[in-house]
């Protein structure tokens, strides 16, 4: 194919920064083929299109948060944390529920060593007690249920009771009564009783 100025004309391209911009200029061009000159007259003096090519747009990609699970505590047994109560503060729940009685405004002291008490006359003695605990286990005092322990003030305990020794003709072992250091209970006996049949001696560690 042959391509021939068949009158003065200027067909000028110009590619700058991708934009392709085609002038046509001065009168109309002719091109000519083998078979003869044919006039181009869809072209028209000193017009000039445009080609802009569409930017590629590339996907942004936006990234996914992280979320970092908040763990769950396990939940504890109230067991770890709660403390069993002790024999003193189950004993001052007990008197506080008027179960037992609390020590008489006057009671028995180591000072006195002898006081009119409300069952009878009274005494004190401190001795190792692992024999009459023993004594008292055998009769259905468990330790669950009647600890023995030492009071504050120094009073012998089997559980929420004052420990005392009494005629167990009168009065036998397990009997509940009151003394001048509260709600007693006859776990023993002693000599004493012979002068004095009605006569109290109160477990102490004086």
């Amino acid at each position: 194919m042959r391509i021939d100025n068949h009158k003065q004309g200027i067909i000028s391209v110009m590619l700058l920064a991708g934009i392709t911009t085609l002038v046509i200029v001065s009168a109309p061009v002719t091109l000519a083929n083998d078979e003869g000159l044919k006039p181009l007259n869809n072209y028209v003096s000193g017009e000039t299109k445009m080609c802009t090519p569409t930017p590629t747009v590339k996907p942004t990609n936006t990234p996914t948060p992280t979320v970092t699970p908040t763990p769950t505590p396990t939940p504890m047994p109230d067991s770890l944390f709660e403390e069993e109560p002790t024999p003193q503060a189950i004993y001052e729940e007990a008197v506080a529920q008027g179960k037992v009685n609390p020590p008489r405004k006057k009671h028995i002291t180591r000072t006195s060593g002898v006081c009119n008490g409300p069952s009878g006359r009274e005494t004190y003695y401190n001795l190792k007690m692992d024999l009459v605990v023993k004594y008292m286990r055998r009769l259905g005092y468990k330790e669950k249920d009647y600890p023995y322990w030492v009071r504050d003030d120094g009073a012998k305990m089997l559980g929420n009771y004052v420990m005392v020794a009494a005629n167990l003709k009168i009065r036998p072992k397990g009997t509940i009564l009151e003394c001048s250091l509260g709600t007693a209970i006859v776990c023993d006996t002693g000599g004493f009783v012979k002068k004095y049949p009605k006569g109290l001696d109160i477990a102490v560690n004086w």
